[in-house]
């Protein structure tokens, strides 16, 4: 489901020619790695729950050389319990 919609994102960005998921046949200048290091919901009993999400995210080259890697994080309080 995740990686759906980080290809789904990632394509309607516009800033890419074609944005596939593996395992794919089509031939690519760069691989976007993403470990999922964190996803949660936590509630403390007084209303909606905090979501939170924490990414590694490392880019390679055909040759698997690391252009770039960083991590991403992020929260949100859910609309409803």
């Amino acid at each position: 489901m995740l990686q759906h919609l980080l290809v789904q994102a990632l394509a309607a960005d516009g800033r890419f020619a074609t944005v596939v998921a593996v395992p794919s046949r089509v031939p690519s200048d760069y691989q976007l790695e993403i470990e999922l290091r964190r996803f949660e919901a936590e509630s403390d009993g007084q209303g909606p729950p905090v979501v939170r999400v924490a990414m590694q995210v490392t880019l390679l080259d055909r040759r698997g050389t690391r252009l770039a890697s960083f991590p991403v994080t992020a929260s949100v309080t859910a609309e409803a319990d």
